[in-house]
């Protein structure tokens, strides 16, 4: 008889209690459906919303299970997409297929590989470049400047070959089989990309001569013919005198007159050789274009040292 009182006591205490709890909390806002409410208040969970609640998963509101609002500015996350709430963590670029709701337009399949327009995002098209190889096989858009690019794919460019084109900093920024050449643009290349490159290691500009120093790509010619010409008055025979480019040989007097060229005035190493006082000096300077960021396989032959491969 005394475990059946003491049963029921503790079952109407129970009871008081859970009615003292739900009263303290009335004032309170009503809590969303799955929230657990306060620790220690008791309150009939749907167990169907156990497993919906753990991770802090999304209700009506826009509050997640866990009592807090979203990170991405309280919106509800549907399909991956941020529906009201804060831009994705690059504003809604580099997405394919779209954009993220409420973020700048979408580069979709802007810069990809393809094989046919059936690869690329509408409106873009798989661009064929037989000849030079720009942008082959990579979906784009043609283009007559970066303006038409930018109306209709946000963070691209137009390149001189008139396509619109992915830009980049590092191989990160890039779709696979693509890479970030110095151009600052996503170029189809490389080993594995099913399109000719330019391979090699470009000669440097200093260990070039004179006569390769501009073939390719970043080199300039900085041989000059320096000094000071000799003066006409000091020179005392006919043959030097007459070699001496404005300089004249007076038989009558046997003396000679005039002014001489200028080293500075000569731009080649024969002339500069045949004024007395003047000489040549070869350089070569710069920094030439690397192998892999040449995609023209006419300006790959050109540049010493590298060469155009599948």
């Amino acid at each position: 008889m005394k475990r059946l009182i003491s049963s029921h006591l503790a079952h109407e205490l129970a009871v008081m209690f859970a009615l003292q709890s739900l009263m303290a909390c009335s004032s309170d806002e009503t809590p969303v459906n799955g929230d657990h409410g306060p620790p220690g208040a008791i309150l009939e969970v749907d167990p169907s919303q156990i497993g919906a609640s753990s991770g802090g998963a999304t209700h009506s509101g826009g509050r997640s299970a866990s009592g807090g609002s979203l990170a991405s500015g309280g919106g509800d996350q549907v399909a991956g997409a941020n529906s009201g709430g804060a831009p994705g963590a690059h504003g809604g670029a580099f997405t394919r297929g779209g954009a993220s709701a409420g973020g700048s337009p979408g580069l979709t399949s802007l810069g990809e590989p393809c094989e046919s327009d059936a690869d690329c995002d509408a409106p873009l098209r798989c661009h064929l470049d037989f000849q030079d190889y720009v942008g082959h096989k990579q979906c784009t858009l043609p283009c007559a400047d970066s303006a038409t690019c930018q109306a209709a794919l946000s963070d691209s460019f137009c390149i001189g070959a008139r396509i619109c084109v992915r830009p980049c900093s590092s191989a990160l920024d890039c779709p696979t089989k693509t890479e970030c050449i110095s151009a600052a643009w996503c170029q189809r290349g490389g080993p594995g990309s099913g399109i000719e490159y330019c391979s090699g290691v470009a000669l440097s500009c200093a260990a070039r001569s004179p006569d390769d120093c501009l073939s390719g790509l970043g080199c300039t010619d900085q041989s000059r013919c320096s000094g000071l010409s000799t003066s006409c008055s000091v020179l005392q025979s006919s043959t030097r005198c007459t070699l001496q480019q404005g300089c004249t040989w007076n038989y009558t007097s046997s003396r000679c007159s005039g002014v001489p060229s200028s080293c500075s005035s000569k731009t080649n190493q024969v002339g500069c050789g045949n004024l007395e006082g003047c000489s040549w000096s070869e350089s070569c300077t710069g920094t030439p274009t690397a192998c892999r960021s040449i995609a023209s396989n006419a300006l790959c032959e050109l540049q010493l040292g590298c060469i155009w491969v599948q």
